[in-house]
């Protein structure tokens, strides 16, 4: 089964005037995205609000996204429903339009490593494409340890992919070393990006994109070129940025940055929040030192 490497930009998800999702917005972000170098487009993961959207919405961005696209790059599917019939469901669907993979999030609460196991074996029964295992502890409640992602590849072969969202470099480094190529390990974490990659991540999934262009395929190429110097200090250009997107919610950041850039794309809904006065200005200084 394919599996990714590079940049993975992700999509936030942008409202017109109504509230409701603006697919012409949403068009011009992926082409803008697929321009400055992504490797994949994701749409409906973390930055874009999946756990917000109906079902209708997330078919809506599912097939305009696939449309969009037009195979020149993958396409990545956040699955974000909380039991495995739900999710199942979402996944057969995006499977049926035209989705590359499927990015699928464990269940809250998850009593056990073996529950856990069959959350997602009982979701990759009926698919064809393959799956990243998406650790987000941050967000789910549920840190999945190495030897549960070595499980979990080991027992499901759809699962070729892992995206570490963590923010510890040691586990990604410790992660790549346990899986020994069984399966590709991208860096879900911004401000950890570039030590994962010089750790051996083979990607970086991120909505950085959307506010510095395509500086991130930069540093991702400069990593694989073996120019770490450089890299770092391409990175540690931005790192300050990567901070505040992670420390103040990516969807509520981005979508503060693309509207000062005059891209119109709405607010966050409820329950996220829009930027504060402050936190806004302070974005606003850091996107134009940059």
């Amino acid at each position: 089964m394919k599996k990714l490497s590079g940049v993975i930009s992700y999509v936030i998800t942008p409202y017109n005037a109504l509230g409701n999702l603006d697919v012409v917005k949403m068009s011009i972000i992926i082409n803008e995205l697929i321009h400055d170098g992504a490797d994949a487009i994701a749409i409906l993961g973390c930055a874009g609000e999946c756990s917000s959207l109906t079902n209708d919405e997330k078919k809506l961005a599912i097939s305009l996204a696939v449309d969009c696209v037009k195979s020149r790059v993958p396409v990545v599917v956040g699955i974000c429903e909380s039991t495995p019939q739900e999710s199942t469901v979402m996944a057969e669907f995006a499977q049926s339009q035209g989705a590359d993979v499927l990015m699928i999030s464990p269940a809250l609460n998850y009593a056990s490593d073996d529950e856990l196991i069959e959350h997602y074996r009982a979701i990759s029964e009926s698919l064809i494409i393959p799956i990243m295992v998406y650790n987000n502890p941050a967000v789910t409640g549920t840190d999945i340890s190495i030897e549960l992602l070595c499980k979990l590849v080991e027992q499901i072969p759809s699962i070729v992919m892992i995206k570490e969202s963590s923010s510890s470099v040691e586990k990604v480094d410790h992660l790549i070393k346990a899986l020994n190529g069984k399966a590709n390990v991208l860096c879900g974490c911004n401000f950890i990006a570039v030590e994962a990659l010089l750790a051996g991540a083979d990607g970086w999934c991120t909505v950085s994109p959307s506010l510095i262009g395509n500086k991130a395929k930069s540093i991702y190429k400069l990593v694989k070129n073996g120019n770490k110097i450089e890299a770092i200090q391409l990175f540690e250009k931005y790192r300050l940025l990567f901070e505040f997107m992670v420390n103040n919610g990516l969807s509520s950041v981005v979508k503060a940055g693309l509207n000062y850039f005059g891209q119109a794309v709405g607010e966050p809904r409820k329950p996220l929040g829009k930027l504060s006065d402050d936190k806004k200005t302070e974005l606003i200084e850091l996107l134009n030192k940059l």
